[in-house]
């Protein structure tokens, strides 16, 4: 996914779909009425902390399976993604 907007001249399009947002060079939304992809720093920030939370917790979901397993395999593979 491509956060943020592409611009060529006055008409403003989603990074991400490539749909026109604007024909003026302005706009109010924070993010794509048709992909939902976040246009403005604000938007992109947001969503930026929302994957980073959600890996987050998915690494800690990822280790608690494998304490419960009683196995390293799973752990070893982590610790490769954490390098």
């Amino acid at each position: 996914m491509n956060f943020g907007i592409k611009q060529l001249s006055k008409n403003i399009f989603c990074a991400n779909c490539g749909r026109l947002i604007t024909k003026q060079g302005e706009f109010d939304a924070n993010y794509c009425f048709v992909c939902g992809n976040p246009l403005k720093a604000k938007a992109i920030e947001e969503k930026q902390q929302e994957v980073n939370e959600y890996e987050k917790n998915n690494m800690k979901k990822l280790l608690e399976i494998s304490k419960d397993l009683n196995t390293d395999s799973l752990k070893k593979v982590i610790d490769e993604i954490n390098k």
